[in-house]
């Protein structure tokens, strides 16, 4: 079975559950580029919805989100 790895989470999952991911999504004016998309397992993607990735990632772990702000991300 072919494995991925998830862009947001770095997880592997099988390559039949991998979604297409939008990092600025599409209903916030992303678009298909290769520079904005990614494979997402399938538990996450949905739950990301129409979210911006790092304010999605953030919002899973206050550390993360204290250390993206500290790095001037969000």
């Amino acid at each position: 079975m072919t494995t991925a790895t998830a862009h947001p989470l770095g997880d592997t999952f099988s390559a039949l559950a991998e979604h297409d991911d939008h990092a600025h999504p599409l209903a916030k004016g992303g678009g298909h580029s290769v520079w904005n998309m990614g494979p997402a397992c399938a538990p996450c993607n949905p739950s990301k919805n129409d979210s911006e990735l790092l304010g999605w990632f953030a919002g899973r772990s206050p550390g993360i989100a204290r250390w993206l702000c500290a790095q001037g991300a969000l």
